[in-house]
């Protein structure tokens, strides 16, 4: 399956049944000054992730994810919703489940020209492409995974006036798809750019982020997922032609993914993430270069912090320092009915360096508490913010101005052992912070107080 940064960050684990009672309860009441615009997966409970969300003509749309999750909800739906909302408040739906195919599980959303697109994954059929230029009908325009029904993941990239779609194969390679005017789509790469085993395409973001490019002295650059010679990182200056430029999980082979993340002080900066039995999984890698093709290691085996520790880090630029928020192994079984714990959870660690070699952990692990044990990093209107996953006392929000004090703003009413992601949003100058959940669906709350506007 193509790599994904933050699905992979928020895998569980199913096992046997048993396990400490913290997992069992599910506490009530309501966090102070947010107020709850969606519970309950929009009323279906197996909508349990809100899965990808971007801006199109003066409204917010997102996505949900909806496999078929009997176990846990005892609702057979199936099918992405496409939902919309002017306020963050008020969503509706736009087409039916799947947008007409209850296969289509969930779904990246992307802007090209004057339309929107929505690229499902569909593990059945294979992906397909529909757009809009009226975020209300729909006209499809490529379907059963471009011919091949093993091509069941497709993540969007729009480069330079051209539309990308970096698909998933794990059986013939990864594949490159582009598109030049969003309606017909030709391949320009195949069978794992020369190897069938890089099987997928990695680029950093989180669901919102699905379809912006990074660009690093006028190149694209991609990862690849490799399980069996370790992650490769590619370039291109055109969309058409592709070139390696690192291979091997940069010189530890169970590194199956890298991901180039972001920009820094004229660097590139990629992760690579690792592999293995639990006992001795590694931590996670951080690379820079300054030309693209010479990488230096600044960060090795997740701060040494030892197995399951710090395996997946994700980059944050703010106020001229760089932060790495690593995080560990989630130890979750989840049995329907009796989740258990292989051991008690450990807190994320967050860490900054003005230079990109030298790093400071800021505040404790996990903020003070090891059962926040995962923790999304994003920026909006000069404020940092941190988003922690909390399934034995349920999610929160942290911001800070300065990046050493941080104040904690929102604490979720109740905890859930099925929680499975926390994200925060901005729109229509209102924080919006999402609880994913696969047991009882997902949860949005709104801040009641409006931000201020970005200062100028």
């Amino acid at each position: 399956m193509l790599a994904f940064a933050a699905a992979i960050a928020c895998a569980g684990v199913l096992g046997v049944p048993g396990g400490p009672a913290a997992l069992a309860g599910r506490a009530s009441g309501a966090p102070s000054g947010w107020s709850p615009v969606v519970s309950g997966g929009f009323g279906e409970k197996n909508n349990g992730y809100l899965f990808s969300s971007v801006t199109f003509k003066g409204q917010l749309y997102a996505t949900t994810e909806a496999t078929p999750r009997t176990m846990y909800t005892g609702s057979t739906y199936s099918g992405t919703q496409l939902r919309r909302t002017p306020d963050g408040v008020h969503w509706t739906q736009v087409g039916g489940a799947g947008l007409g195919d209850p296969n289509n599980t969930s779904a990246f959303l992307a802007v090209f020209g004057s339309r929107l697109y929505v690229v499902t994954v569909n593990h059945v059929s294979g992906a397909g492409v529909f757009s809009s230029d009226d975020g209300t009908t729909f006209e499809q325009v490529a379907q059963g995974g471009f011919g091949d029904k093993e091509n069941d993941f497709a993540l969007p990239i729009v480069y330079k006036g051209k539309l990308l779609l970096g698909v998933s194969n794990t059986t013939r390679g990864a594949q490159i798809w582009m598109s030049k005017d969003g309606k017909s789509f030709r391949r320009v790469v195949d069978g794992g750019m020369g190897d069938p085993t890089n099987n997928g395409v990695s680029v950093m973001g989180d669901a919102t982020a699905a379809g912006r490019s990074l660009d690093f002295q006028g190149n694209l650059y991609v990862g690849t997922t490799n399980p069996t010679h370790g992650g490769e990182i590619w370039r291109t200056a055109d969309g058409l032609r592709w070139e390696r430029v690192a291979t091997g999980g940069l010189g530890r082979q169970s590194s199956v993914s890298l991901t180039p993340q972001l920009v820094f002080q004229n660097r590139l900066y990629a992760t690579g993430e690792a592999t293995g039995s639990l006992d001795s999984l590694q931590g996670v890698e951080l690379f820079r270069t300054s030309d693209g093709t010479h990488w230096e290691k600044v960060v090795e085996d997740g701060f040494g912090a030892g197995p399951e520790r710090n395996i997946f880090g994700f980059l944050q630029a703010f106020r001229g320092q760089l932060y790495l928020v690593t995080e560990s192994m989630d130890p979750r079984i989840l049995t329907p009915g009796h989740p258990s714990e292989r051991h008690p959870p450990k807190g994320f660690q967050l860490r900054r360096s003005s230079d990109g070699t030298t790093w400071t952990q800021v505040g404790e692990d996990g903020f003070g508490s090891d059962a926040n044990l995962l923790a999304a990093p994003s920026v909006e209107r000069g404020q940092m913010y941190l988003a922690a996953v909390n399934y034995q006392q349920g999610d929160g929000v942290w911001r800070s101005s300065d990046g050493t004090s941080w104040d904690r703003i929102f604490s979720e009413g109740h905890a859930s052992p099925y929680a499975e992601g926390a994200g925060v949003l901005l729109w229509s100058d209102h924080l919006l912070v999402t609880h994913n959940d696969i047991a009882d669906g997902l949860d949005i709350w709104r801040q009641d107080v409006a931000l201020p506007p970005a200062s100028r």
